[in-house]
């Protein structure tokens, strides 16, 4: 079982400021379990993405290149990097892992299915806390309504993910992992 460190100190109450805030809020959640005292907002995040070039579909490559590599409130204190490209589900799983027995977290991008078979409306990102052989724990940002009680943090069946990942068409899930600096 590979797990980030002192998973009770991550901050699963973060919650998305808006509908399309999935990427923010994973990276202020990821920031303020690493850096205990980051206090920048989802807003703030996006607003200085958008100051310095980001495109308006943000990707986990280009928030790299339009905020995590040159904003001094990141490049302080972080290094990122961005996983994709991966050939099968079986080496992102490995990866993801590998990622995990450092005891750092990876927030990783899924598809999200229209009903009915309709293709994909998008992506959702999930941070993935924890990883055994058959199931990931991840924090999930979105504020569900309470009826649905959808708990954070969850598990997700990795074969479930799989074939999540079939139905949609899709490959291998991207992924971005911050790390403090050494």
């Amino acid at each position: 079982m590979s797990e980030i460190d002192n998973k009770a100190r991550f901050p699963f109450d973060v919650k998305q400021e808006r509908s399309d805030y999935c990427m923010p809020a994973n990276i202020r959640a990821v920031s303020m379990h690493l850096k205990p005292g980051f206090s920048m907002t989802q807003s703030e995040i996006m607003i200085r993405y958008y100051a310095n070039g980001g495109p308006i579909q943000p990707s986990f490559g280009a928030m790299r290149e339009h905020l995590l590599r040159v904003d001094p409130d990141f490049t302080s204190w972080a290094d990122s990097e961005e996983i994709s490209g991966l050939p099968n589900v079986e080496t992102f799983i490995q990866r993801l892992r590998a990622t995990l027995e450092t005891r750092v977290p990876q927030i990783i991008s899924v598809p999200v299915l229209l009903p009915g078979g309709g293709g994909i409306s998008g992506h959702h990102m999930l941070t993935v806390i924890k990883c055994d052989e058959t199931n990931l724990e991840v924090y999930d940002p979105f504020d569900y309504p309470r009826v649905l009680r959808v708990p954070t943090p969850r598990e997700i069946s990795i074969d479930k993910l799989k074939q999540y990942l079939s139905l949609a068409n899709s490959g291998v899930p991207d992924s971005l992992v911050l790390r403090l600096k050494v």
